[in-house]
């Protein structure tokens, strides 16, 4: 299973819907690679601006870079 390592003041940051973003990502982590941020908008049924303050509270510049981050750790399993 991929892991994105994330630090537990990360963790208790997140708000409800941004832990429910959390749980669709680690359960749908292949279809996640090739979505856009519009996409996971659609299927997560959060807003794209949500996703992008998820994206930045687990430290990335965007959904661009955390699709990397998850992509690179994909890799080493």
């Amino acid at each position: 299973m991929v892991t994105l390592h994330l630090d537990d003041s990360v963790i208790k940051s997140l708000s409800n819907n941004e832990l429910n973003i959390l749980k669709f990502v680690y359960e749908n982590i292949e279809e996640v690679l090739n979505m856009s941020i519009q996409a996971l908008s659609s299927r997560t049924t959060y807003s794209s601006a949500t996703i992008l303050r998820f994206c930045r509270k687990l430290g990335y510049s965007g959904f661009a870079e955390f699709k990397y981050a998850l992509r690179a750790e994909a890799k080493k399993e």
